[in-house]
């Protein structure tokens, strides 16, 4: 080449190519603040560049840049962002390929965003924020230092190391610190550690002094401090010792970012002098991080880096151009050491070098772009001066090698005073932090405490807790909250007084020592204050407000006991409540016993005590008590009863009550005057009131208009209802003066101590005090000072001890353990063991939290009338311990003015239900059905009843009270009750009927019906899943009107659709409605228990393609191969080769061999078993597919397979093609029409071959019968409408039945069609529906079996039958004589058979009947041949032939007896001559050939068989037979011979045959054609015995059983699988007991498949009963039918396999094919075990030996007896015998 390139491009002398000229600048940011050595480590990096220099990045080796590096610098000290941009945009115009720096994070983001837009890729050494790491803003950033997160996690991870829990973190208030800080608390969170941020703004001492005076007041002592610079550094140290953050014993100082490995003495040189001592003091003992710390296991890059480094020159330094200028080191600042930041720039500069350098080698033919550079760079993997660098695919470092290292700041053993770094541990993403616990001894602030088993406290607690500086333990912050739940009334303001008194003084007196400290631990208590008024549901309201909204400690309070039964229960003991004023007994009842309750008022009890004591000591036998309706007047006089009772005084109390709530007016005076008058009628002269102050007012009032003051009268009344002084209480009302006369005084008398606490407290108060918490409760009510200024009474000064009771238990309990806050609990069980002297005396509590006995006392005074004045005198006194004590000295005035201890007068009261009758002068009970009321009996009200005569009206508990005056209850009806809070007063509209039942009609419940829930009362009931209601009855919503049927219950699968299609409420499932859910949506039509979707019929049409197709296919192959027979040919021939051996080689080895193997094989496995064991199977699978699929059970799924089958081969149209079911709901009215013609059809389409031939012998050969094919064509029709008969009986059956499968439905007006549950059942309405059904019905059930018998009827088999049965009878008749006369019994008779005729007269004819007569007539005596000798029966004279025979064959006196008796079993005598006897028998033998049939017998033959002694029973029996068959004629003869066989045959002496088809008999004289017969319908029954082939009906009548009529029965499943059980197992009976098929092994299959239905119908029952569900077993046994299943359906497969197997295997063993089952009879007719005997031996089951057929039998050819009825040429040649 000619060397010459374009401007722009150079010449490469190794390719001698043109490359283009691409200038290798970079833009440099430099921050001379971070330090001097960073300048110096770029300088030394673009000298290294430019030379090529690779000792320390060993991978820029060559690197090949074509021009030198430079540098374009910016000064970015400032960190002015505007200046950075400017200088971004100039460096762009320049040509920079990317940007080195900023240092800074700050600056870092904005430079990225500038220079991404420019594509210009920016590479930081020392930005390390976080936020820098999303690449999805910052694309064009990388770093070479790792990210803030690794530090944070670092960090976080250290202090989680020593067990820190919280730390304060204070940062630089910028990009980075937040970003650091962020990272900080995020990792932190993650290791369960608390974190308090604190920022400060850069530079900013004040800031910084903020930030120092939040951490010390956070209490936290784990210190974090993340400034960027000195700028930050300086000020917070000094700020940090100065405030006693830093350098103080016990906080912990972690410093991120500013000393690290550097010395720390350079920084503290940097100070003033005066202020380094104290830096050096805030430092030590302080963990140092820096920013990052990078390890390499490889450390000769770093030592290279700092060789080189240590050797530059300050030319090399400064004279590099304007970086240069700007670092402008001197000497000493280049001989310091230089930090972590200076390998950080320097690698990065050599990353750009080594990314720009591949790409200018890769052959760009241009200059890379920014994008490619950014890539290549990330892509990079190299060593170099700060280890492996590599980076993320977000362009961060990669963290992997990345270690973080903590120094402690020691102090300096080399240098006096100066201080040192020492390794404290390490940390790694792999490792986690690892402590050098080995290696050094850490130094914690403050230097006194050193090691590692000292690690100081953090100082955090949690919320709620403070630090104690004393301990370091973290102590509750305890403020105790009192809430006041009062009865804002004014008399009772001064007991909210007395609790903001003694609140005060709790904690001005009690804990003084500290309220000093910064930490109260106590805290202030808080009191507040909530209205309630003694109302328990604004009590319950109240405290549940307050436990929500604050941690209450305790309640003080309610007022009422009530109140306080109500809050304390729904408080549930946990926290206190302290009552002054809640005195009601019943709070300790056994019923409402709570011990979180208080109180400092003595109780109910003890009231009632000195009151009961008082008036027994005056003698009173009733005392009338005037109290107020509200609970705590009531429980006051129920208490008074009580305590009565329990103390025997024997006072009666009479209690009236008043409107309590009627408050002034009216109302209440109304009240008043009712119950007043009700004591004075019944005589009641001692009244003690039970109210308020202002209610005591108005009794007296209208007590006095009653003339009920005064003489006569006595009121007891409590000394607190009299605020005042009794006579400032007639003077404030004057009209009540005369009525306070004589009054009883009782109240509460504290102690006599002064109480000095509640004076100081009280004195301290104002209004404004007060009037807040009044405010506050919304009391409305507002005080003065002088109200708050009142005397303090006996509830005041209780409250005031309830607070400080409740104060003093609470200091106590937290000078015992502050480490907690008193609980609940423990503050009750405080307070029960306080004693102390309170404003209202000794105060102390009982175990229950009563106030006991000590220090208190009930005293009684009594007002009198001292010159003209009222005044209260003293005249008893009551304590518990010590009982009532009267003073003597001191007796009551009476209100009749009388002063003494005697009452002027008595009660005048009448017992409880009783009236004072002036008449009579004395007292009467009260008459049942009334009470005592206001002196006088009235009727009981409606609702009560009173029984006995003198008791009250009491509420009746069962039953009602419908009108007054009643003295008993009406009773609910039954299963009715009334319902709880019903006043009882109507037997309609409050007795309710109880859960369980249902309200059938007005007055009457009934229980639920089965399948239905009642819940009792007015609800309807519901049907439960599984079950239907008709919800269309109007009691159960609906409109209709269903009578007395509307609650029946029906269970769904009445309506055959499965349980889950009802979901219980008379709902149905998704796609079903109607009655009993059996009907479905619109989109869908029903078949079976399913519902099709009818929404794509292409489905349907291409099913009926296929079935169109198959029926089609079936018609030709039934009744078409005859006339057309060219396509079966083929398949015929294959056929013939493999069943019958035929092969194309006639008369060779080879056809020979086929021909052996297919005779062999159908010996083996005649076509007649095969045929039996294919309607066996068909039956099965017809039958259980119905019941599986009818019967609606949830069968498992494999049973499913079955059901297929059986759909297939009973040509079940609707199952097979379910779409069809679509049309029946399109067309309901058309399609049973449409079943009912189309097998009709169908039988057309069979006839048409048949009508072929017919119309051709019309035609051609002068009649249809003449042509040569229509016997045929009329065998093929008749079979095919017999096979098409027996496959489509059960389905037809079973459709054409349906009609009358009808459940009730009495609600929707009697029975309704199951299988269109909306049309009624047609027997009900007896129109269309109706005969076309009966008409189908007698189409299928009916007429098909009709047609099976009457075809039997045509071919006569029952004639046949009766004709096999007397030739096979006759048959053994003539076998049974024939071996008789064959010698075999007998020695003498087989040796003269056997040695042929001896003279001329042997050889002629004897007169047999002669011989016979003879017999008859002469007696034979009896010779005792063995007492004779031979001369001695010669010298008899008689001829004895039966003696000369055994002389001439000399044989023994038993062969003679042999003989004699053989003779008299034959009928012929014995004393004829030797060649007579011998000519007889010999006649006798050839007398029968063995195939005589009744018809052939001769005179002869019949009278021998007469004279024959069958039951061997002597010649008597058989002379008179004989006889007689002599006169008669020979038809007579042979009648009565056949009376004879018969008559052996049922006595047993001839067994009984079994008769086999083998189509020999025909008989032209009487018509039967035995062969004819099985070539039309032998395939019916030629599996059966001949005597049994009625069982082929039998059959189709057990099919219409159980595939029709037990389906159609109306109940539920357990019932038609019970039938189908029993009819199940009584054809298995049958079958066992008859065994009517001739082959054992088909017999035993047949058998198999009953065993099978019925497990499979008991397996359904258990379904029924049990369901699936947790049933394991169930799930065991329904796979093994399933298995069992498989068997039956696939057992004629194997076994064809097996036999074929076995013939294969012997040929192999060099068996002949014709010899294969030479040792087994083959043929079924001949032998019934034979298939299975091979079988059962073949699998290894024992098989029994059976019995020897005669030998002639066995040496026959096995080809003759091994052929089918029907040989290839259409001959019979089975051989049958019994």
């Amino acid at each position: 080449p000619d060397g010459y390139c374009a401007e722009g491009e150079v010449f490469d002398g190794e390719t001698q190519v043109c490359r283009a000229v691409c200038p290798f600048k970079l833009g440099l940011m430099y921050d001379g603040t971070l330090s001097k050595a960073v300048g110096a480590a770029f300088a030394m990096a673009l000298r290294d560049v430019n030379r090529q220099d690779a000792s320390i990045v060993p991978s820029a080796t060559g690197l090949g840049v074509a021009n030198e590096l430079t540098f374009l610098v910016h000064d970015s000290s400032s960190l002015n962002v505007p200046a950075a941009v400017e200088a971004v945009d100039e460096w762009t115009s320049a040509g920079v390929v990317g940007i080195l720096g900023p240092a800074w994070s700050s600056l870092s983001g904005s430079v990225t965003l500038v220079a991404g837009s420019r594509k210009l890729p920016v590479l930081s050494h020392w930005s390390s924020s976080a936020s820098l790491s999303d690449d999805s803003i910052y694309s064009y950033f990388g770093r070479l230092i790792p990210t803030d997160t690794v530090l944070s996690t670092a960090v976080a991870s250290f202090m989680h190391k020593f067990g820190w829990q919280a730390f304060v973190c204070v940062h630089r208030n910028d990009a980075w610190g937040r970003d650091l800080a962020t990272g900080l608390e995020q990792a932190s969170s993650k290791l369960g550690i608390t974190s308090l941020i604190l920022p400060f703004d850069y530079g900013n001492r004040d800031s910084i002094e903020s930030a120092v005076l939040a951490a010390m007041a956070s209490g936290l002592r784990v210190v974090v401090f993340a400034g960027g610079d000195s700028a930050d550094t300086l000020p917070f140290l000094d700020l940090g010792e100065a405030h006693g953050l830093l350098g103080r014993v016990g906080f912990t100082y972690i410093d991120m970012n500013s000393f690290g490995s550097s010395d720390p003495e350079l920084l503290i040189a940097s100070l003033p002098a005066a202020r380094r001592e104290s830096v050096r003091a805030a430092i030590l003992g302080a963990v140092m991080v820096e920013k990052t710390t990078l390890r390499t296991p490889n450390k000769t890059h770093i030592d290279a880096f700092e060789q080189q480094y240590a050797e530059l020159t300050l030319a090399d330094v400064n004279g590099a151009g304007r970086l240069g200028e700007l670092v402008n080191m001197t000497e000493v600042e280049l001989r310091q050491p230089s930090i972590v930041a200076c390998r950080f720039a320097y690698d990065a500069v050599f990353t750009y070098a080594l990314a720009w350098s591949r790409l200018m080698a890769g052959d760009l033919g241009r200059c890379p772009e920014g994008n490619e550079l950014l890539s290549e760079m990330r892509s990079l993997q190299f060593e170099a001066a700060s280890g492996l660098v590599s980076f993320e695919a977000s362009g961060d470092r990669a963290t992997s090698g990345v270690t973080v290292v903590f120094f402690n700041m020691q102090s300096d053993q080399r240098r006096a005073g100066g201080l040192q770094s020492q390794e404290m541990g390490t940390f790694n993403s792999g490792d986690g932090t690892t402590l050098s616990r080995d290696t050094m001894t850490p130094v914690w602030p403050g230097g006194e405490s050193t090691g590692w088993g000292v690690v100081l406290p953090d100082g955090f607690c949690p919320e709620g807790k403070y630090f104690n500086q004393a301990t370091h333990v973290c102590f509750p912050v305890c403020t105790p909250t009192i809430v006041m739940v009062q009865y804002t009334a004014p008399e009772n303001t001064m007991m909210v007084s007395a609790a903001l008194a003694a609140l005060r003084e709790v904690q001005a007196q009690l804990v003084p020592p500290l309220t000093a400290q910064t930490f109260f631990p106590i805290g202030n208590f808080s009191l507040s204050l909530m209205e309630s008024n003694c109302r328990a549901a604004d009590a319950l309201a109240v405290v549940a407000q307050s436990m929500a909204k604050s941690d209450v400690t305790a309640f003080l309070g309610p007022h009422c006991t009530k109140e306080v039964l109500a809050a304390a229960a729904m408080a549930k003991g946990r926290i206190p409540f302290i009552t002054s004023s809640a005195t009601g007994s019943d709070l300790r009842s056994q019923e409402a016993l709570i011990p979180s309750v208080l109180r400092t008022v003595p109780s109910d009890r003890s009231f009632a005590a000195a009151i009961l004591l008082f008036g027994a000591k005056m003698g009173w036998g009733t005392l009338a008590v005037l109290h107020t309706d509200s609970a705590q007047g009531s429980s006051f006089a129920v208490t008074l009863g009580d305590e009565s009772s329990r103390l025997g005084a024997g006072i009666a109390f009479a209690a009236h009550s008043f409107l309590g709530s009627a408050g002034q007016g009216s109302d209440l005076q109304e009240s008043m005057s009712s119950a007043l008058l009700a004591m004075t009628t019944a005589g009641n002269r001692v009244i003690v009131f039970c109210g308020t102050a202002q209610q005591l007012r108005v009794a007296l009032e209208v007590a006095m208009g009653l003339e009920m003051v005064g003489p006569g009268y006595v009121w007891i009344i409590h000394r607190d209802l009299i605020t005042v002084e009794p006579e400032d209480m007639a003077m404030a009302t004057p009209s009540l003066r005369t009525s306070l006369e004589g009054v009883l005084l009782w109240g509460f008398k504290q102690g006599d101590e002064p109480a000095p606490a509640l004076a100081k407290g009280l004195s301290g108060l104002s209004a404004n005090d007060i009037n807040p918490l009044l405010a506050a409760a919304g009391a409305g009510l507002q005080v003065t000072d002088e109200d708050v200024s009142a005397p303090c009474g006996t509830n005041c000064r209780m409250m005031f001890d309830a607070m400080w009771a409740l104060g003093l238990a609470w200091t106590r309990l937290l000078a015992k353990d502050r480490s907690r806050c008193p609980s609940g609990s423990e503050l009750v069980v405080e307070m029960r063991g306080l004693s102390f002297k309170g404003a209202s005396g000794s105060v102390s509590f009982t175990q229950e939290g009563d106030r006991s006995a000590d220090g208190w006392s009930i005293s009684w005074g009594s007002v009198h009338v001292v010159g003209g004045v009222l005044v209260e005198r003293q005249v008893a006194n009551y304590t518990e311990a010590g009982g009532l004590t009267l003073d003597p000295s001191s007796p009551p005035m009476w209100p009749s003015g009388e002063v003494s201890w005697t009452p002027p007068h008595g009660d005048g009261l009448c017992p409880r239900g009783e009236v004072y009758d002036k008449d009579a002068g004395g007292c009467v009970k009260c008459p049942a059905g009334t009470q005592m009321q206001v002196g006088v009996c009235k009727p009981c009200p409606r609702g009560r009843v009173s029984v006995v005569p003198g008791t009250d009206c009491i509420p009746c508990l069962e039953g009602v009270a419908a009108s007054e005056g009643l003295s008993q209850c009406t009773p609910c009806p039954p299963l009715s009750s009334r319902h709880p809070g019903s006043p009882g007063i109507s037997l309609e509209d409050e007795c309710m009927c109880l859960p369980g039942s249902f309200l059938f009609r007005t007055g009457e419940c009934q229980p639920c019906k089965r399948g239905a829930e009642c819940d009792g009362g007015l609800a309807r009931p519901r049907s439960l899943p599984g079950f239907w209601m008709d919800n269309e009855c109007r009691e159960l919503g609906g409109l209709r009107d269903c009578g007395e049927d509307w609650p029946t219950v029906w269970d769904c699968r009445l309506g055959d659709v499965p349980l889950e299609a009802c979901t219980g409420n008379s709902s149905c499932s998704d796609g079903r409605a109607g009655v009993l859910c059996a009907n479905c949506i619109e989109s869908h039509a029903r078949l079976g228990a399913a519902c099709v979707d009818c929404s794509n019929m292409s489905v349907f049409v291409l099913w009926v393609a296929v079935a169109v197709l198959v029926i089609f296919l079936s018609i030709y192959v039934l009744v078409g191969r005859t006339v057309f027979p060219w396509p079966v040919q083929t398949v015929t021939r294959q056929w013939n080769r493999w069943w019958k051996g035929e092969g194309k080689e006639v008369g060779t080895e080879r056809s020979k061999g086929k021909r052996g193997k297919g005779i062999a094989f159908r010996e083996a496995l005649p076509f007649r078993l095969v045929k039996g064991y294919i309607k066996t199977m068909v039956s099965f699978v017809q039958i259980c597919s119905n019941f599986q699929r009818s019967f609606v059970i949830d069968w498992m799924a494999p049973f499913g397979i079955v059901t297929g089958v059986g759909d297939a081969i009973k040509l079940d149209i609707l199952s097979l093609i379910p779409s069809a079911a679509c049309i029946e709901k399109a067309y309901p009215s058309r399609l049973p029409y449409f079943f009912g013609v189309f097998p009709a059809f169908l039988v057309i389409l069979l006839c048409i071959p048949f009508l072929f031939v017919c119309s051709a012998g019309w035609l051609h050969d002068g009649g249809a019968r003449n042509h040569p094919l229509y016997k045929a064509t009329q065998q093929e029709l008749l079979r095919a409408l017999l096979i098409y008969a027996f496959l489509v009986y059960p389905a037809g059956s079973e459709w054409a039945l349906s009609s009358f499968h009808c459940v009730g439905i009495p609600t929707r007006g009697g029975n309704l069609l199951v299988s269109l549950i909306t049309e009624p059942c047609p027997y009900n309405t007896f129109g269309a529906p109706f005969w076309s059904g009966v008409f189908f019905a007698l189409l299928w059930a009916v007429c098909i079996p009709c047609a099976f018998w009457y075809v039997t009827r045509v071919y006569k088999v029952s004639e046949l039958v009766r004709e096999k049965k007397k030739r096979a009878i006759i048959s053994e008749l003539v076998r049974r004589y024939r071996d008789e006369t064959s010698g075999a019994n007998c020695k003498i008779v087989s040796k003269a058979l056997s040695a042929g005729p001896s003279s001329a007269a042997e050889t002629g004819k004897v007169d047999l009947s002669k011989l016979f007569k003879t017999f008859r007539r002469n007696s034979m005596r009896e010779l005792d041949f063995r007492a004779m000798s031979p001369l001695e029966r010669k010298s008899s004279g008689e001829v004895n032939g039966a003696m000369d025979a055994a002389e001439l064959y000399q044989c023994s006196d038993q062969d003679t007896c042999d003989l004699l008796a053989m003779c008299c079993r034959l009928g012929i005598p014995a004393k004829i001559p030797h060649w007579e006897l011998t000519a007889a028998l010999r006649q006798l033998q050839s007398l029968f050939s063995g195939n005589e049939q009744e018809g052939d017998f001769t005179e002869e033959q019949m009278l021998a068989l007469a004279s024959f002694d069958w039951s061997e029973r002597g010649r008597h029996n058989t002379r008179k037979l004989a006889a007689k068959m002599h006169r008669k004629s020979q038809m007579e003869q042979r009648e009565a011979l056949m009376t004879l066989a018969f008559k052996l045959q049922r006595e047993g002496h001839l067994p009984r045959c079994v008769l086999r088809w083998d189509g020999q008999l025909v008989d032209t004289a009487t018509g039967l054609d035995e062969k004819e017969m099985l070539h039309s319908i032998g395939f019916l029954f030629d599996e059966y015995a001949a005597d049994k082939w009625y069982f082929v009906l039998i059959m189709q009548f057990f099919k219409l059983l159980l595939v029709s009529i037990v389906g159609l029965i109306p109940s539920l499943p357990w019932v038609k699988l019970s039938w189908g059980f029993f009819f199940t197992v009584c054809i298995s009976f049958l079958f066992l007991v008859t065994k009517p098929i001739l082959d054992q092994g088909l017999n035993h299959y047949q058998t198999f498949a009953f065993v099978i239905m019925g497990s499979k119908l008991y397996y359904g029952l258990q379904l029924t009963r049990d369901g699936m569900e947790g049933k394991t077993y169930l799930t065991v046994a329904g796979m093994v039918i399933v298995a069992f299943d498989l068997i039956l359906i696939a057992y004629l497969p194997l076994l064809i396999v097996y036999i074929q197997l076995r013939a294969k295997l012997k040929r192999k063993g060099g068996d002949d094919d014709e010899d294969v089952f030479d040792n087994t009879v083959l043929d079924g007719d001949s032998h019934n075990h034979s298939h299975s005997q091979l079988f059962l031996t073949g699998i290894g089951v024992p098989v029994a030996p059976q019995p020897v057929l005669p030998e002639a039998v066995l040496n026959q050819d096995a080809a003759e007896w091994g052929k089918d009825f029907e040989d290839p040429n259409g001959e019979f040649k089975t051989v049958a015998y019994c």
